[in-house]
């Protein structure tokens, strides 16, 4: 009975401990360029990064960030907050700039892939067309081996008449000469 009650036991914590994997966050552009809040990651969890570059920092490290962040924005003259505001401006103006360049990508791509379809339609056709225009001239070869045939056969035929003319012209003058 032990022996069940043990493996029960080692199934059920087995299928707990498995159950428990959740789906990879992912840290795309949106995430990666973004000046939100950090995100908190706990054991365990897998993490999928689309971006060129990610910080991870532990909280002993968070803290000391956040303790240093209220000092500065607590701080009396100012000038930290307006280094501050000044690089925060200076993030989303890039991402901004970021963003039209990601449109105009876009754009460019959009266009490329039109123009490639059209050039490739044009091709097609193209080649259509020198197929149908090679179909002529086989076409017209042919018909031009055949004329050519058909005046050699009607020149022989011509130049026989001629032949049998002669000889019956000659035939004739000598059975009247003779008579």
């Amino acid at each position: 009975m032990k022996q069940y009650l043990i493996i029960l036991w080692l199934f059920l914590l087995a299928h707990i401990s498995f159950g428990q994997q959740t789906k990879p966050i992912i840290f795309g552009d949106s995430l990666c360029l973004s000046t939100s809040a950090p995100v908190l990651l706990q054991k365990g969890v897998q993490v999928h990064i689309t971006c060129d570059s990610a910080y991870l920092i532990n909280t002993v490290r968070y803290g000391m960030y956040l303790q240093l962040h209220r000092y500065i924005r607590e701080d009396a003259t100012q000038q930290c907050l307006l280094l501050i505001d000044a690089y925060e401006k200076a993030l989303a103006d890039s991402h901004l700039a970021y963003q039209d360049m990601k449109q105009q990508y876009q754009h460019c791509d959009t266009l490329s892939s039109q123009w490639i379809a059209q050039s490739q339609q044009a091709l097609k056709d193209i080649q259509q067309t020198v197929q149908h225009t090679d179909s002529m001239v086989s076409q017209s070869e042919n018909n031009l081996e055949a004329a050519k045939k058909s005046l050699r056969a009607e020149r022989r035929r011509h130049f026989m008449h001629k032949i049998i003319a002669g000889a019956t012209g000659i035939v004739l003058g000598l059975a009247v000469a003779h008579f």
